[in-house]
């Protein structure tokens, strides 16, 4: 009995961290900001295959003092952006964080960022591993 319970917690223990491995992220940006802006906004596509939840809590960048995650919302015709607590990534699914709607807010830029340059951004979550990521500073959302 003993040796059974052994064997399928090393079963579930081997799971659990190739879920956390297969979470994907992809088309990670930045859009290009004037010189004088110190606030932008980073973009990004979070795929989760797995078969639970994926919750990301907070984010940061050694290129900004303070990154958040905001949603934007808009009420009687003005946009306003509210501070969110946590991302949930649903399993079997994809998250997006995109302009007009989820995103990260990287607050207070500590150098000028342009066009073609990448920027370190480490997501943190409740239940998988952390992610290094690394996104493009663009012009335009098409590009």
């Amino acid at each position: 009995m003993k040796k059974t319970l052994t064997a399928l917690l090393i079963l579930f223990t081997s799971f659990t961290v190739q879920a956390d491995q297969t979470l994907v992220i992809e088309n990670i940006w930045i859009r290009e900001a004037p010189p004088t802006v110190k606030v932008l906004a980073a973009y990004m596509t979070l795929k989760n295959p797995t078969d639970q939840d994926i919750t990301l809590i907070y984010a940061e960048s050694p290129a900004f003092e303070d990154v958040m995650f905001h949603k934007t919302e808009i009420t009687d015709g003005i946009a306003k952006m509210r501070h969110a607590k946590e991302v949930v990534i649903p399993a079997h699914s994809s998250f997006e964080l995109t302009p007009g709607n989820y995103h990260l807010m990287l607050m207070g830029r500590k150098e000028l960022l342009k066009e073609g340059d990448n920027v370190k951004i480490k997501l943190i979550f409740k239940n998988i591993d952390d992610q290094n990521v690394s996104a493009v500073v663009k012009k335009t959302i098409s590009e």
